[in-house]
């Protein structure tokens, strides 16, 4: 606990081990015997670490002051067990009580954490409380967290408000509940005060924007936790108020004063006011989900989210709706919704039939679920940090169950080729893997357009695509080595279906995409296959597509050159070298007389020519991976031949890699642009008909080892070493 950031982990650690049922939804007498041995565990824990406050208290001033963090350690340590165990801290709750006080003699930063820890256990064991303790505590606390409200930042101030929320409602003492209609007046006064000033006094004065800022965090926070904040359904012409309506504030009219208010602040250009405007209004909407209905009558949706959005805009309004997602999950776990129901009694046993008792709590994920396409648009974002907040908020959708996941896993598998954010990287790994175990065909069937997304997020964030990781040490993997090991290489059906549908790519259809090629060429040449089969399957199904696409491409050019007197044998392209391909061969092709003939002086139809080209360097490709596998994996000639797919995997067949051919598979893929990007570069296609040529008269490389690698065209050669280094 002392060198975690956060303490989420664990957290959810103990509510997992607690939690009365398995992953799958089920009960059972073993899952309740371990949930009470981590129950007394938990009090054990909690009965230590008081010792050690206790026994912290006990030392001189100077030694407890150097031993600080510890100190905050331990009540951080009692702050992540009390949602488990509540009720072992109640009899140490006024132990913990002067910690509120921030006369601790620590730094900032201690004794922020300090006075959060403090407050997240009072929010765990006032409910458990009964009317004369929650008095006595009101009295003691309140007004010591009325001082951390107006003293310390956001962390703090969120816990003081919400424990004074809960005193107020477990209790009829009317201090609490004073105390904060004072705050609520107090920083909207000021915001009152300051509703008209200049975009340009924000942006010089930093005093004043960092205490606009703190208004509106307290006056969302109240918003947020109590519910005097507003009369249930009182906020029908919510949209038709002003801030000019409110000028003295009261319990009922508290809510409705912050929206009108935050909207304003929202209007003006500073980045940071608009943002903690946002975090306002996510409070109120996750007090009173029905506004969001009302307010898409304004154009608060749009300004938050749109293309033209400040940055910081969008990073606060993805974190809103997460936010207001996790809270609602919360409120539905904990019981207290359905607590709130029991508790209407207009709720009648009909509308408890139809379901739609507590239709709040689907109100925030209908209005996401429609703008579902713009949030998978945020995980193309250039800037990184909204790549991680949206990936996030997907996440929660996905997980519970608000977006589909057939369209959701290829952006998802997107994210695998974000190899600058680990993090984020992280995050749709875990969220594949928990789709992969409720959904496993889920995963190979949006395999191949997961390819796709990667590579386009590739080329739109970073403008330059690689599926490879090389690490330090020279080991080359895939951006998703981990998915496919974990997810689909333990079914062969599942293999094979995946091998099928990322050849499928080098169809006639996709072969203008060659870029694309490139790309699921090195995913296909460099999975973790465990068994021989994998590749020689690969390799099987290369030459059955070669066998049938050469012959056609080969055609398709005999066709084209046949009038122009360039006679090729498509049924054996092996006869001989015809002219063109001679040409070719040489250091400028374009410069010949036989090209300048053929196609400068509009004889043959040069943007025929070039993509049948393409068509052929799709092929080529395809060869290239088969030349790879081949010596990367060290299968000899006849083994391939002899290889059936039919034939099941044995046991004993471990696919190793051969150390002297594991090198980084790079498909180079021929450019007929001129490097001003303006016509045709004719050298390149000319090359590259040559070496399609080639490679055809080696009837596909049979009979070669490890001989030759398949090569496609270069357009720029004296340049390529430079190239290749620079890649690696």
């Amino acid at each position: 606990v002392t060198f975690m950031d956060s303490g989420d982990f664990l957290s959810s650690f103990v509510r997992c081990l607690m939690s009365e049922v398995d992953s799958h939804g089920k009960r059972s007498p073993e899952r309740e015997g371990r949930r009470n041995r981590v129950r007394r565990e938990c009090c054990n824990l909690v009965a230590a670490v008081i010792e050690q406050l206790l026994s912290h208290e006990d030392r001189d001033a100077k030694d407890r002051k150097s031993n600080s963090p510890q100190l905050v350690a331990q009540v951080a340590t009692l702050s992540l067990l009390a949602p488990a165990v509540p009720e072992a801290l109640l009899p140490h709750i006024e132990t913990l009580l002067p910690y509120l006080k921030a006369d601790n003699s620590l730094s900032l930063e201690h004794e922020t954490r300090l006075i959060t820890s403090v407050c997240h256990i009072l929010v765990s064991t006032i409910p458990l409380l009964k009317g004369g303790e929650t008095r006595a505590i009101s009295d003691i606390c309140s007004e010591d967290l009325a001082r951390v409200t107006y003293k310390f930042g956001s962390g703090p101030s969120k816990g003081a408000i919400e424990v004074l929320s809960k005193l107020a409602q477990h209790t009829d003492h009317h201090t609490p509940k004073s105390l904060l209609l004072k705050l609520a007046q107090t920083f909207y006064g000021y915001l009152f005060k300051n509703r008209n000033v200049p975009d340009a006094e924000l942006e010089t004065k930093k005093a004043l924007r960092s205490n606009i800022q703190r208004a509106l965090a307290v006056l969302g926070l109240i918003c947020r936790f109590c519910d005097e904040s507003c009369k249930e359904d009182d906020f029908e012409d919510i949209v038709d108020c002003t801030v000019d309506d409110f000028t003295e504030l009261v319990w009922p009219v508290v809510l409705k004063a912050t929206f009108c208010m935050s909207l304003l602040f929202l209007s003006k250009k500073d980045a940071q006011v608009r943002c903690a405007s946002v975090k306002a209004i996510g409070g109120i909407f996750i007090s009173r989900p029905r506004i969001l209905f009302v307010t898409e009558q304004t154009s608060f949706l749009q300004d938050t989210m749109a293309d033209d959005a400040p940055v910081e805009l969008k990073i606060e309004a993805l974190r809103m709706w997460r936010g207001i997602l996790v809270a609602e999950e919360a409120r539905v776990d904990s019981g207290e919704a359905a607590k709130a129901m029991a508790e209407k009694l207009s709720i009648t046993t009909s509308k408890k039939i139809c379901g739609d008792q507590d239709s709040d709590a689907s109100l925030v994920g209908s209005v996401l679920s429609q703008r579902s396409e713009q949030l998978y648009d945020f995980t193309r974002n250039k800037n990184a940090t909204v790549r991680y907040v949206s990936v996030d908020l997907i996440g929660q959708l996905l997980r519970q169950g608000l977006v589909n996941p057939m369209e959701t896993v290829p952006h998802l598998f997107a994210i695998l080729g974000d190899t600058q954010a680990p993090e984020t990287r992280e995050i749709a790994l875990q969220l594949l893997a928990r789709e992969s175990e409720k959904r496993p065909d889920v995963l190979r069937q949006r395999f191949r357009a997961g390819i796709i997304h990667a590579f386009e997020f590739q080329k739109h964030v970073f403008q330059n695509t690689s599926a490879l990781i090389q690490s330090k040490q020279g080991k080359i993997d895939t951006v998703f080595d981990r998915v496919f090991a974990d997810s689909i290489r333990p079914s062969r059906v599942q293999r094979h279906g995946l091998y099928k549908s990322l050849l499928s790519l080098f169809d006639k259809e996709s072969s203008n995409r060659l870029e694309l090629l490139g790309f699921a060429a090195q995913v296909l040449s460099h999975l973790p296959y465990s068994v021989a089969s994998d590749p020689l399957f690969i390799i099987h199904h290369i030459s059955q597509m070669t066998t049938l696409r050469g012959p056609q491409v080969m055609e398709r050019f005999a066709s084209l050159l046949r009038p122009h007197g360039i006679i090729i044998d498509e049924l054996d392209p092996s006869i001989s070298d015809d002219a063109l391909e001679k040409v070719a061969l040489t250091k400028a092709p374009s410069k010949t007389k036989l090209v300048s003939k053929l196609f400068k002086n509009g004889n043959c139809d040069l943007g025929t020519f070039s993509r049948i080209c393409l068509d052929a360097c799709a092929v080529l490709v395809l060869f290239q991976i088969k030349f790879h596998l081949k010596k990367m994996y060290n299968l000899s000639e006849i083994r391939c031949i002899e290889y059936t797919p039919e034939v099941k995997d044995r046991g004993s067949e471990k696919c190793f890699i051969n150390q002297d051919g594991r090198v980084l598979f790079d498909a180079k893929i021929a450019k007929f642009c001129r490097r001003n990007g303006v016509g045709i570069d004719i050298d390149a296609v000319l090359r590259l008909y040559a070496d399609f040529k080639k490679e055809m008269r080696n009837n596909e490389g049979l009979g070669k080892e490890h001989g030759e690698e398949p090569s496609i065209a270069h357009v720029q050669p004296e340049n390529q070493k430079r190239k290749r280094q620079a890649h690696l």
